[in-house]
């Protein structure tokens, strides 16, 4: 039979999850109403009075020890045997066969192309231009500056005072001593209806009661305008253009033709002739031997030495480690629930309501 370590470790707490618990219980018991353990407990006393409701039973947990056995995993050191394939050299010899070249040397006959140079003479016709310098009168034209003196009107601004008039508003007014007339509440220092003896109304929770106001007369000093429209002259510079004849002075150019004396080249072809000598290449064949190598494969057997590794296998003792499952008792705690069932008393005012 295989034991799980997942298992076996979690058991405990599996049984402390299948037991119900004291708040389950009392949930159970007490909150179901008739459906319960036949107790009349409901949720409260329903009697029409707004009570606390009834307590449920007592209920208390207690643990006992209990023994079990648990396979508990222990590591232990087993030897084996084992095929270890191991190598060897081992020196060896074959034969091959190489191609080797052997070089022959032959007189072979061929013709070759050669420039063989020639002198010539040839007579050559060219022409040339020779110049011919003749004087000739020739006019031209040139631009003589002078200068000239011009009028012209031109524009000058200038800022020139004007008197104009504004319209400005002016507060003539004076002070005066005016009466203005008051009234002070007088409602007593110890009238019950005057807010507890506050001197004042309106301070202590309303003066109904109180006393008729009481008329007084002060000054206060006010300004009295008199707004007062007057006509003020004032001066002011605007721009004002006036025209301004002046001379000014400008530099001209008028044409002049005149008459100079240039030398002028004609160019006069001529025709000429001379000899002219030229060299040419003439191709000549001619015949020549020459030594050509060439090479003969022969094949020759050789012998070479080679190592070589042969595989062979060998057994050996080794230590491994192995997991092994052992048996093992515990004691473990395992909570037990125990609950009062005994009717309980009902809380004060409950005795002629629902709970019995």
């Amino acid at each position: 039979m295989k034991w799980s370590r997942a298992g076996l470790l979690l058991t405990p707490f599996a049984v402390l999850a299948l037991l119900p618990t004291a708040s389950a219980m009392h949930r159970g018991a007490w909150h179901g109403g008739h459906g319960g353990y036949g107790y009349g407990y409901g949720g409260g006393c329903d009697n029409g009075c707004n009570v606390a409701p009834c307590a449920p039973p007592p209920c208390q947990i207690t643990y006992q020890s209990v023994q079990k056995t648990v396979m508990v995993p222990t590591m232990v050191t087993e030897t084996r045997t084992i095929n270890v394939t191991q190598c060897r050299y081992e020196q060896r010899q074959r034969a091959y066969t190489v191609m080797r070249n052997v070089p022959e040397v032959q007189n072979v006959p061929y013709e070759y192309c050669v420039n063989v140079p020639e002198t010539r003479t040839q007579t050559v016709n060219y022409t040339v231009c020779k110049p011919v310098y003749e004087t000739q009168q020739q006019q031209y034209t040139v631009m003589v500056p002078y200068t000239e003196t011009r009028q012209a009107t031109r524009q000058i601004c200038r800022m020139v005072p004007v008197t104009l008039t504004r319209t400005d508003c002016v507060d003539r007014g004076h002070w005066q001593d005016v009466a203005v007339q008051s009234c002070q509440m007088d409602c007593g220092g110890g009238s019950p209806d005057c807010g507890g003896g506050y001197q004042g109304c309106g301070y202590g929770g309303g003066c109904n009661t109180c006393a008729s106001p009481m008329p007084c007369q002060t000054t206060q000093r006010v300004w009295v305008p008199n707004v007062v429209t007057q006509q003020v002259p004032y001066t002011c510079m605007r721009p004002q253009m006036e025209s301004v004849p002046y001379q000014y002075t400008v530099n001209l150019c008028r044409p002049e033709t005149r008459t100079r004396s240039v030398q002028v080249c004609h160019m006069v072809q001529q025709q000429q002739s001379r000899q002219v000598q030229y060299t040419v290449c003439r191709v000549e064949r001619r015949t020549a031997t020459r030594q050509v190598c060439t090479y003969r494969c022969v094949p020759e057997q050789r012998t070479c030495n080679y190592t070589v590794q042969v595989p062979y296998t060998v057994q050996k003792q080794i230590p491994v480690q192995v997991c092994r499952w052992v048996p093992k008792t515990v004691t473990c705690q395992v909570p037990v629930q125990t609950c009062n069932y005994a009717p309980a008393p009902c809380a004060p005012g409950c005795e002629s309501g629902g709970c019995n």
